[in-house]
């Protein structure tokens, strides 16, 4: 045992490790895992080690073995709980071990090695989702132990769902925007360009919309809601986030729209299994949050018009060819009730010119929809 230890903590030791998880059988796997017990902490203070916790915890271990992991970062009041009663972090939770989890993640989230693993997400997550008792004194305290490493967080499978459940139910926006949404602004293209972290964007955008976000996730998130320290209303926190992200963001992907869209007609299902914008789940409902965008510039003074800028970087002979998917369909109503009525002018008279093939597509209800708002 003591030997799998040591071994993991040298750089061509640790390869040693992996490879004996990565090809040894079933039993093999299991017993080098269970070797990990009760030093779980230790290793992940360990550079070389705590990259063993992780591979182990993501692509080898099966349930059982990952709440063994996970397990020693709660605490000993949780161990204590959870062995007599043989419970979850769902029902132990309930006792008070947010001081305890504290004594334990802190200190640990001091080294970036650590707190960019997914091991450390999944128990920031469970503590912001379960944890009746966490104070705001708490979740601040989380918050400014995750400062600097905000892209980490927003990038990982676990650590975007940290930071939509900060989203739910922390009350203090002004300390989410200047801790959480800062770092995120400001790498823009690193961010959109993640699958995971792209969510995050679509979540403040959004919330816990099923166009882009699955129901089980959407349950899960669920399980932060009435909680006893969260008093400010949903409605008014969604608000105040959705100010927030949206200056920065409206000025990127106007910036950014050429290369987005630029000379790209829309074939219904993509190309080599990759979505046409307008196409896409995500993609057409930031399309039509831009354009809805653009009465808030016009308030604001500013000169640039997301649906202007849209309809000379796509060209409106491109964009007919939207009207062959639903959600593409979409997008042009939103541009027909743009509030740059000579936006909504010029894709109106460019579709009424093919109304005729419009009237020949049956039973597509999002034709429907298009002659309705042409005929308005």
């Amino acid at each position: 045992m003591s030997a799998v230890l040591t071994m993991s903590k040298y750089p061509y030791g640790k390869h040693v490790v992996k490879k004996l998880l990565m090809y040894g059988n079933k039993e093999l796997v299991a017993a080098v895992i269970q070797m990990f017990k009760g030093h779980i902490r230790q290793m992940l203070r360990h550079a070389a080690a705590s990259t063993i916790v992780e591979y182990a915890y993501n692509d080898k271990a099966v349930l059982a073995q990952k709440l063994m992991i996970t397990d020693e970062l709660y605490g000993p009041t949780y161990a204590i709980c959870k062995s007599l009663e043989g419970n979850t972090i769902e029902k132990v939770v309930k006792e008070n071990i947010m001081d305890e989890t504290k004594q334990v993640i802190v200190p640990l989230t001091q080294k970036e090695q650590v707190i960019k693993h997914s091991v450390v997400h999944k128990v920031f997550l469970d503590i912001f989702l379960l944890a009746p008792d966490m104070q705001r004194s708490d979740r601040k305290v989380f918050i400014k132990t995750m400062k600097t490493y905000m892209v980490k967080f927003a990038t990982g499978e676990f650590g975007h769902m940290v930071l939509l459940a900060i989203f739910d139910c922390v009350d203090d926006t002004k300390l989410v925007k200047q801790a959480v949404l800062s770092e995120i602004l400001s790498t823009l293209p690193e961010v959109i360009g993640n699958k995971c972290s792209k969510k995050v964007l679509l979540y403040l955008l959004s919330p816990r919309d099923p166009a882009h976000m699955l129901p089980e996730i959407v349950k899960e998130l669920e399980q932060g809601d009435g909680n006893a320290h969260s008093k400010k209303d949903m409605a008014t926190r969604r608000r105040e986030l959705l100010e927030a992200v949206s200056p920065a963001l409206l000025e990127y992907l106007c910036e950014n729209a050429a290369t987005m869209l630029a000379n790209q007609e829309l074939v219904p299902g993509g190309i080599k299994g990759e979505l046409h914008m307008a196409e896409h789940p995500a993609g057409d409902l930031v399309l039509k949050w831009l354009i809805e965008q653009d009465a808030m510039l016009a308030e604001a003074g500013r000169e640039e018009r997301f649906s202007r800028i849209l309809v000379d970087t796509v060209g409106t002979e491109t964009m007919k060819s939207w009207v062959r998917v639903n959600r593409g369909v979409m997008v042009l109503c939103s541009l027909l009730n743009s509030s740059e009525r000579s936006v909504a002018a010029e894709v109106k008279e460019e579709l009424a010119a093919i109304s005729s093939e419009l009237h020949g597509i049956k039973d597509n209800k999002g034709a429907e929809i298009l002659l309705e708002n042409l005929n308005q």
